[in-house]
């Protein structure tokens, strides 16, 4: 995993080479030559991301998470207990949950005795100053390729002391569309610091929400500064002052963090919009909703975040759908390694995919047409004679496709059943209703209730051709 520039804490805008060391080690390195501009993948576009914006009816994707605490190679000084693992989840619980993603609980904990990775250190810089390793020896890297459990099915995160050229690193997480995503160099570095409840923040009692912030990263999210911090100024993924949040500019959907809804902004260190004006490009004021510095993928402090944008939201589910579907808990119905909660069209909401519904009886498809039933246009029902002699009510397309016939509108079926001579096609007795029998030509025996002691007459066939 290569991480090749680092994140301001706050700041003006200024090229990725001139950026200093931050608290959140995500790559700032932009490729301005990618078509079209900004993006990673088909999530990217609004097409792709809008129908992914959750409602209050939609599935919630369960993630799975393993937290990997590192202890003193004798077992000791631990950096977080079982209690602060579970009180850093509840926190990220009470974060996603409006946006329909939820953590299980209790999560998944190992305590690993490693002196050598407790005490961090990112072979990022060029140097690598922790327990005098060599840069090969120590970073990222190799922690996450000798601690790694299950990448493809579970995200992965690394409870560390960072030290040496990492120290002010609080975070560090990897993009979906990184190709390590899911194997073992994918994952989440997080600083012990700031893991746990509520004792994070300026006061020391704010929610600890930087794992917040790099979940969010890893579900697709970009910092919501970075169409001003982190790619070239003016260039074509730049946002200016202009890309104010409310949309009325498509082209903010394009540039950026490629979200519309959320307001070009600087690296925000306090908890208030920007100050001054775009003096770059727009040189117009920069946005002032709150929105701006509340959004939990900006740098303000703890107790200043509090929501992810609609769109963001949207991006973080198809994202995921796209890339990390193992590390949905829940069902796979139809074993094609993708969530039933990812899988289209399930018109009935109820997270399990249509053909499954189907195939399982749950839900009829009479007509064959691979739509529930329940999900169908409304039609009128009538009675449908079928070609065993029964009766049902049913709609005229799935009479049809059992091979029956349907009667005239608001008829319904006959209690009364007797004996029903057929002609062809059909040349047999069968016991059904009067309309049914009438309805294929038949001769209905009003004194016979069954074939028993019914001669049927023999119909005459053409002759073949020679």
């Amino acid at each position: 995993m290569l991480f090749t520039g680092w994140l301001l804490v706050a700041g003006s805008a200024r090229s990725p080479a001139q950026m200093p060391a931050g608290w959140c080690g995500m790559d700032a390195m932009q490729d301005p030559e990618s078509e079209p501009p900004c993006t990673r993948g088909a999530c990217d576009f609004p097409v792709n991301r809008d129908p992914w914006i959750p409602n209050s009816s939609s599935p919630f994707f369960t993630i799975r998470l393993r937290f990997n605490v590192f202890c003193e190679s004798g077992g000791s000084g631990c950096l977080a207990t079982q209690e602060q693992v579970n009180a850093q989840v509840a926190v990220l619980n009470e974060a996603f949950q409006d946006y329909r993603i939820r953590f299980p609980t209790p999560p998944e904990t190992v305590f690993i005795n490693s002196s050598r990775f407790k005490h961090f250190c990112s072979n990022t810089g060029v140097t690598c100053l922790c327990l005098s390793d060599p840069p090969e020896l120590c970073g990222e890297e190799l922690l996450m390729k000798y601690y790694a459990d299950d990448p493809a099915h579970k995200l992965n995160i690394y409870v560390v002391s960072p030290e040496g050229v990492a120290h002010n690193i609080r975070g560090i997480g990897y993009f979906p569309w990184w190709p390590d995503a899911t194997n073992a160099a994918g994952g989440i570095i997080m600083d012990a610091s700031v893991v746990g409840g509520l004792q994070c923040g300026p006061s020391g009692f704010s929610p600890c929400l930087t794992l917040a912030h790099e979940i969010g990263h890893n579900l697709g999210l970009w910092h919501s500064f970075r169409g001003v911090v982190e790619v070239p100024t003016c260039g074509p993924c730049y946002e200016s002052a202009l890309c104010n949040g409310d949309c009325s500019d498509p082209g903010c959907d394009a540039r950026g963090d490629l979200c519309c809804d959320t307001a070009a902004t600087l690296d925000l260190g306090s908890c208030g919009p920007p100050a001054g004006e775009d003096y770059y490009c727009s040189y117009e004021l920069w946005p002032q909703d709150e929105a701006v510095h509340r959004n939990y993928m900006n740098y303000t402090g703890d107790g200043c975040r509090d929501r992810f944008s609609s769109q963001q939201t949207g991006r973080m589910r198809c994202w995921t759908c796209d890339t990390l579907g193992g590390w949905i808990v829940g069902q796979d119905c139809n074993n094609n390694g993708m969530a039933d909660v990812c899988e289209s069209p399930d018109c009935n909401n109820n997270s399990i995919p249509d053909s499954c519904d189907i195939a399982s009886g749950t839900s009829p498809d009479c007509n064959g047409n691979g739509v529930p039933d329940e999900c169908e246009e409304e039609e009128a029902e009538a009675a449908c004679c079928l070609p065993d002699g029964s009766c049902v009510l049913w709609t005229e397309s799935c009479c049809a496709q059992a091979g029956g016939t349907i009667l005239s509108e608001e008829t319904f079926c006959e209690t009364t059943q007797r004996a029903c001579c057929r002609p062809p096609p059909y040349e047999d007795c069968v016991a059904t209703t009067l309309p049914c029998c009438y309805a294929v030509g038949g001769t209905f025996w009003d004194n016979k209730l069954t074939c028993a002691s019914v001669n049927c007459p023999s119909y005459e066939r053409p002759p073949l051709d020679p």
